[in-house]
């Protein structure tokens, strides 16, 4: 993380922030300013996490300038690139070099380390990305339900991030489904399918769900939200 907030700071400096970056920074000073209140003011058309990443840092004002408060934020959070790499590291035997060699290619590669600088959520998507991709194959491995509720809530966080990750995530779903009824035969596979796919698949339907009621509240016509949605993706 400290490597992260570090370029986000000497970028914010040098060059500047993304414009993504500012706008989440000015909603966020509008509301902890008393400016304006409302959920839309949140900004509440964008994926949320970034900007709630940020509010912490936005309480204070020298940190709204150029957007670095919601910088700081996703800089902070991205550091968890180096907890998933470190862990499938790990899982796959990696020898002692080639995992600290994998675990730096990862987590330090530039375009990750520039995006998630300048305020931009794609280090941290690749990431969650990685940690569901990691959790689906130890569950080919263990054929165990965790590593699946887990994969799913990765994805559920990426949503908060990017929209399309729902396509991801269906594929993923499909791959379960047809994946877990060829491991037995007769209707008892078509039930373990049934109930495997639903395990990955609750905590993304419950995070898509709960942001989209939440969105449908703020503006009032829900297929506003989808068409917000549609454009932002």
């Amino acid at each position: 993380s400290g490597v992260y907030v570090l370029a986000a700071v000497t970028l914010a400096s040098r060059v500047g922030l993304s414009a993504e970056a500012a706008a989440r920074t000015a909603h966020l000073a509008n509301l902890i300013s008393g400016y304006d209140q409302t959920a839309l003011a949140f900004g509440i058309e964008r994926p949320p996490l970034p900007t709630l990443l940020g509010f912490m840092f936005a309480t204070v004002p020298e940190l709204r300038t150029g957007g670095l408060a919601v910088a700081l934020g996703v800089s902070a959070a991205s550091g968890i690139a180096v907890a998933v790499a470190n862990g499938l590291g790990r899982w796959a035997g990696l020898g002692r070099r080639t995992h600290l060699a994998f675990v730096a290619a990862f987590a330090l590669h530039p375009l990750l380390l520039l995006s998630s600088a300048s305020g931009l959520p794609e280090a941290l998507y690749a990431t969650l990305l990685l940690a569901a991709f990691t959790q689906f194959v130890r569950w080919l491995d263990r054929e165990t339900i965790a590593p699946l509720i887990a994969a799913g809530t990765a994805m559920g966080a990426a949503f908060l991030l990017r929209y399309d990750v729902l396509l991801i995530a269906a594929t993923m779903a499909t791959c379960v489904y047809f994946i877990a009824l060829t491991r037995e035969q007769g209707i008892e596979s078509v039930e373990r399918a049934q109930a495997t796919t639903v395990a990955f698949s609750v905590p993304v339907v419950f995070v898509v769900g709960f942001w989209t009621v939440t969105t449908w509240f703020a503006h009032g016509d829900i297929f506003e939200f989808i068409r917000d949605a549609a454009r932002l993706t």
